[in-house]
């Protein structure tokens, strides 16, 4: 009966050793999995500013895709401004020869008709009159042609600006979409 009572115990603390042994295991195994919720905890935090960061850039890129069609809406009424202003000078360019052309007919014409001294003088005035108005005419259509050329010249450059930039922004937002989806 002390033997078996001996037995007895020698059993129950090998229970209560594999029980402990076993309990130790759980804890261990408890540690290791409250050691991984931590982790997913972080990548779920990671994860969760990657997205904000995102979400920003795709904010960001909404609107300066929208201060690019606000500048583009722009750009095209200055570039119709600009056509036609230049029609407009080109129109008065036309007008203003036409003048010139009919105030030398009438010249020469007066140079034919009168032979008389006295006309002649009053022809001379009249003709130095003309004369100048002709020049100014002259220099007034030269500073249209320069300014013509000057207004065709920004024309060409707002062009290629504007097709260099709408090429660009479109590629770029383009890109950043992608990668963002």
């Amino acid at each position: 009966s002390a033997c078996s009572l001996q037995w007895t115990i020698q059993m129950r603390d090998k229970q209560i050793t594999v029980i402990s042994e076993k309990l130790n295991s759980h804890l261990a195994l408890f540690n290791s999995v409250g050691k991984e919720v931590a982790a997913v905890k972080q990548v779920l935090g990671d994860v969760e500013c990657l997205v904000g960061e995102k979400e920003n850039v795709v904010s960001d890129l909404k609107c300066k895709v929208q201060r690019i069609s606000v500048l583009e809406k722009d750009f095209v009424e200055k570039l119709s401004f600009l056509g036609d202003k230049i029609t407009s000078y080109q129109l008065e360019l036309r007008n203003r020869a036409r003048i010139i052309y009919g105030l030398k007919e009438q010249l020469d014409a007066e140079k034919l008709k009168n032979n008389f001294h006295p006309q002649l003088e009053e022809l001379k005035k009249s003709l130095l009159v003309k004369d100048e108005i002709i020049e100014r005419l002259i220099s007034d259509k030269q500073e249209m042609l320069v300014e013509l050329h000057n207004m065709e010249t920004a024309l060409q450059k707002f062009q290629n600006i504007f097709s260099r930039l709408g090429h660009e922004v479109r590629h770029k937002c383009h890109y950043s979409l992608m990668h963002f989806l």
